[in-house]
């Protein structure tokens, strides 16, 4: 069996392939889209025989190409629950659990596919985290909109309101002229009753004085 192995530091990518993945490498870029990336290929094997394991900046891929037949699973990294790892003696193995179903895959390069793995997972906590990021940033625009909704009522009602007079001379310049008139009014109206008021008292006087002296 003859071996091809292919490291791109350049592009990043991890590639392990051998000559009979020749099919299914010349029918990936047909399958991937404008923007996406490809970050590993491994050939191997699966329950239908022999494949391609492919992770890409979106998703991961399993490509079968056969004489007259293809077939590939797209699996996105937000639907894999697990990702289990297994090392036999000559062969590795790794498990994807996702949506309801599972799918197995091993291969001779046990480093790679311990890499590809590791690089599934990460992805995998990738979108988790932008998941959880969007969903915070929903809950703190909703917050501040029920805030803003109850803020408004009371901003209406104030500004509505009408004025009173220590609310207009609160903030204008003729408050000393209003207290002043004011207490002048109230000094007025004070001297105005004690002025009365004596008056009612020097009459009483007067006429107590001059009332006729009743004769005995």
């Amino acid at each position: 069996m003859k071996q091809n192995t292919t490291n791109s530091p350049k592009a990043n990518v991890l590639t392990r392939t051998n000559f009979f993945s020749k099919r299914e490498m010349s029918e990936l870029p047909l399958l991937l889209m404008p923007d996406e990336r490809v970050l590993a290929v491994l050939s191997g094997f699966y329950t239908a025989g022999t494949a391609i394991l492919c992770v890409t900046s979106h998703r991961l891929l399993l490509v079968d190409k056969k004489m007259v037949r293809l077939s590939f699973e797209d699996i996105r990294f937000e639907s894999i629950r697990e990702v289990n790892f297994s090392h036999q003696a000559i062969m590795a193995s790794v498990k994807f659990i996702y949506a309801g179903r599972e799918m197995q895959f091993r291969s001779w390069y046990k480093s790679e596919l311990r890499m590809l793995a590791q690089l599934v997972q990460q992805k995998m906590f990738d979108v988790r985290d932008k998941s959880h990021q969007k969903n915070t940033t929903l809950e703190n625009q909703i917050t501040q909109a029920e805030e803003t909704n109850q803020l408004e009522p009371e901003i209406r009602a104030e500004s509505t309101k009408k004025p009173t007079a220590i609310d207009y001379y609160a903030n204008n310049e003729a408050i000393d002229k209003y207290l002043s008139e004011r207490i002048a009014r109230w000094r007025k109206a004070t001297r105005f009753v004690d002025t009365l008021t004596m008056s009612t008292k020097a009459g009483k006087q007067i006429l107590k004085f001059e009332a006729p002296v009743a004769k005995r």
